[in-house]
């Protein structure tokens, strides 16, 4: 576009116009709508973001956009040539060059290709709830907006790779205790590891479901069902009739997360994605087993003693207790319990541990939330805990109680009425503990 040289100004700005629908078709030969006119008049000085497609936008107004990508002008119905300055960006799924009808507009254009986003944290924002779906009661059970923008990432990476990648890198490994897989795909693995990713994987974020394709598909699911769950996500990624004029090679890039092809009997087998999940409500029955307030109190309990003891087997030195006013060792035993649960080895202990406590300090807050997987290993040491060798687990005592196997059934009863309590004061409605009550029983702990 030609641009007019001015004196630079510290005080300067750049507009930006966004237009997001298409504008209407132009009544008579010749005319020229208001509406056209006020799209270049908002957007003159600045950026104009609009879909130039076939199917977006008017021919006529496709062709105006030609003439001021060539002249630098327009002209209006009265024939008046009105000057402008206006950088275009096309925002499209077609290749605009490709439409014959751009004529001398096509020489013009600068391809430009985006990766989609391959941080599931980024797109489980862009699938929030929205204002229609509170008031038609439409809603999803905890946990399964994530499952379903997991699955949107994870058909965006390359097949051969999509689950043997193990980042190498220094950081990579200190994080995560040996090494992150992207399997893991946690928001701070791509913190992390961007660079090895993208050296390792630079296909990665090409294809795929795109942001237009999954919200279509998000709104299918909401179409048919209120209580959104984990089945009616996966029964339609299922449906082959879904995939017709699709990019066939999304099917490929999914199948190793979500088993889509029944056996003989018509039942499917566990995938990646449905264990996620599991270990996701597996935690959120726990925590309401044990109360919510209780269940993060122990979590912060051993975040804390987890840091001290590190540091204090860092330096070498003793622990003092002021109860006892004694000076005690370092309790080894808790740190590779927690760090078990990380993969950590033998050989990266002392590393890991002096990483943490680095992580931390740089940091300039102790949030465990920050370091998600050692966050993830409490979480999963206070599930298995038992007071001495025969008692049973936390997840255990909750299992007998769902399947119905204690010896006290009205005790169970009064347990699980406590938890349903729990998990209504944490985001969950009645359907969805009916339904996640009836999935464990019949799923997980059959």
């Amino acid at each position: 576009m030609p641009v007019v040289r001015r004196n630079y100004r510290l005080s300067a700005g750049f507009g930006l116009l966004r237009v997001e629908d298409s504008l209407p078709e132009a009544k008579e030969a010749g005319e020229v709508p208001e509406s056209w006119l006020s799209v270049f008049k908002r957007a003159n000085g600045g950026a104009l973001f609009m879909d130039l497609s076939s199917e977006a936008q008017p021919r006529k107004f496709r062709s105006m956009i030609g003439n001021l990508v060539t002249d630098g002008t327009i002209r209006t119905q009265d024939q008046t040539e009105v000057h402008l300055d206006i950088a275009i960006v096309s925002i499209s799924n077609t290749h605009l060059q490709e439409e014959a009808q751009l004529g001398a507009l096509a020489d013009r254009i600068i391809p430009v290709k985006f990766h989609l986003p391959l941080d599931v944290q980024s797109e489980l924002k862009i699938h929030n709830p929205v204002k229609k779906q509170k008031v038609n009661n439409v809603h999803y059970i905890p946990g399964i907006r994530e499952i379903f923008s997991r699955m949107i990432v994870v058909s965006r990476l390359e097949p051969s790779q999509s689950t043997a990648l193990t980042l190498t890198s220094e950081d990579a490994i200190l994080f995560y205790g040996g090494g992150a897989k992207l399997t893991d795909d946690k928001m701070s693995l791509v913190y992390h590891s961007y660079k090895e990713l993208r050296e390792k994987r630079p296909l990665d974020g090409a294809k795929g479901f795109t942001v237009r394709e999954a919200g279509i598909l998000r709104n299918k699911v909401e179409q048919y069902h209120s209580c959104i769950g984990i089945q009616h996500i996966f029964s339609m990624l299922r449906d082959p009739a879904y995939y017709r004029g699709k990019d066939t090679d999304i099917k490929s890039r999914i199948k190793d997360w979500i088993v889509l092809d029944p056996d003989k009997e018509g039942n499917y087998s566990l995938g990646k994605m449905e264990e996620w999940y599991r270990s996701y409500l597996k935690r959120d029955l726990v925590r309401a087993w044990l109360g919510f307030d209780r269940f993060g109190e122990m979590k912060e309990r051993y975040f804390k003693d987890y840091l001290n003891h590190a540091l204090h087997y860092t330096m070498k030195r003793k622990i003092f207790d002021p109860k006892t006013n004694e000076e005690l060792p370092v309790d080894e035993d808790m740190l590779r319990l927690i760090e078990n649960e990380m993969g950590v080895s033998k050989a990266i202990e002392d590393k890991f541990r002096s990483g943490v406590n680095a992580f931390f300090r740089n940091q300039g807050r102790e949030v465990l939330a920050d370091h998600m997987p050692l966050h993830d290993a409490i979480e999963r040491v206070i599930m298995s805990f038992k007071a001495n060798k025969d008692a049973l687990s936390p997840f255990e005592e909750m299992q007998q109680a769902i399947l119905e196997k204690t010896q006290d059934i009205q005790k169970a009863k009064k347990k699980l009425d406590f938890v349903m309590a729990e998990l209504l004061a944490h985001g969950y409605q009645e359907c969805c503990w009916e339904n996640v009550r009836m999935y464990a029983k019949r799923f997980m702990f059959a």
